[in-house]
């Protein structure tokens, strides 16, 4: 893995978490994806959207370059539905070097220290190899919803974090 800092996100981050947000669809999205299905699943990852998530307490973590301070990735946890929840993508650069690993040990802390029992994710067809190796088990097919009213498919996941 390259030289990487992980920290908790703050509002000021949300450019640069919408623009690896953005970059990660596209270029590791697409692998799976029609083109029609990412252009919905882009939607509005605007800056604002990170933050309205932030003020409804969304905790986000970030992966930057430690040389430039350019963010590369990023890791979400919320509760949801009274599910933790969490996500994470990663640059299509930077994929693939345990930087997206990395990411999501952070937010499965932070859920833990939430008193998370479990884990539920709408895992992209992408990135369900990874998830499994998270230690998920998958729980079938299925459709996540887009912002736009698309659907996509998905691979619903949990993973119990007390035995």
């Amino acid at each position: 893995m390259q030289d990487v800092d992980i920290r908790l996100a703050t509002s000021v981050d949300a450019e640069s978490i919408a623009d690896a947000h953005m970059d990660s669809i596209r270029s590791l999205g697409s692998l799976f994806y029609a083109a029609n299905i990412i252009e919905a699943w882009e939607g509005l990852r605007e800056c604002s959207t990170y933050v309205r998530a932030m003020e409804r307490g969304v905790t986000f973590f970030i992966a930057t370059e430690s040389e430039t301070g350019k963010v590369i990735g990023f890791s979400s946890e919320t509760v949801h539905e009274n599910k933790h929840r969490i996500a994470v993508f990663v640059r299509g650069s930077n994929a693939r070097q345990g930087i997206g690993g990395t990411l999501f040990r952070r937010a499965e802390e932070h859920a833990v220290q939430q008193r998370a029992e479990s884990i539920h994710i709408s895992a992209s067809i992408g990135a369900v190899q990874f998830y499994e190796r998270m230690g998920f088990v998958n729980d079938g097919d299925g459709e996540h919803a887009l912002a736009n009213g698309n659907k996509m498919a998905c691979v619903f996941m949990h993973k119990n974090l007390v035995n």
